[in-house]
């Protein structure tokens, strides 16, 4: 016997999350795809588009407030790119900061080892409270998806208050999908064009320097 009698009532989800609210997150690391496991950390994974950039996959979730349960992925580059990786190393230390309760200027022996990890998946199901964003939509995009803009670590006036259950949802307008298929960016048009030309060139090279049978 299968008994939903302790599952909890369905929840109605009002979309994305506005740009600029804050609300309490649980990260999740998600594990890499089949054959695009890292060699310098089981943990991450390799980039489809450039094989130096090595990040953490993981997923967000909210965990209090109107937007419970609603989720987001958000990737993490710690190797490859120095600015990527600078700019995700700040945040993860931030989610540190935020999870434990350090301040960001506190440089005690204790808040220093509490800012070190055995390795990354020690940051599984970490909670903290973040400014979500959105992503620009395109054309031929199926959803609006929210990002992480920025952790909001103890020393931030809304810490307490979000990390208590609380939240702040932005007024903000969720921005429309554009009408009309997804367009091919520029160097892929400008790819396929030289493709193209030089498909035809051998063939009017042939056509050009051959000389009929009947005029020689």
């Amino acid at each position: 016997m299968i008994d939903f009698n302790k599952a909890e009532e369905q929840k109605e989800f009002n979309g994305p999350i506005p740009a600029g609210s804050i609300v309490k997150l649980k990260m999740h690391i998600e594990s890499p795809d089949k054959g695009m496991v890292s060699d310098i950390d089981p943990n991450l994974q390799v980039s489809k588009t450039n094989s130096k950039n090595h990040y953490l996959k993981t997923k967000m979730v909210v965990q209090s407030g109107t937007f419970e349960g609603c989720s987001f992925f958000s990737n993490f580059v710690l190797t490859g790119s120095e600015k990527a990786s600078k700019i995700s190393m700040s945040k993860l230390r931030a989610i540190l900061e935020a999870a434990r309760g350090i301040m960001p200027d506190d440089f005690s022996p204790i808040a220093e080892e509490a800012r070190r990890i055995a390795g990354f998946k020690d940051l599984d199901s970490f909670e903290f409270p973040a400014k979500i964003g959105i992503d620009t939509p395109e054309k031929g995009d199926l959803y609006i998806n929210n990002n992480l803009k920025t952790i909001i670590t103890p020393d931030k006036e809304a810490y307490q208050t979000v990390m208590a259950g609380g939240e702040i949802i932005s007024e903000s307008p969720i921005p429309k999908i554009p009408e009309g298929n997804k367009e091919n960016p520029s160097w892929a048009s400008e790819s396929n064009s030289k493709e193209a030309s030089r498909k035809e060139e051998p063939q009017k090279q042939k056509q050009e320097t051959e000389v009929p049978e009947w005029e020689k």
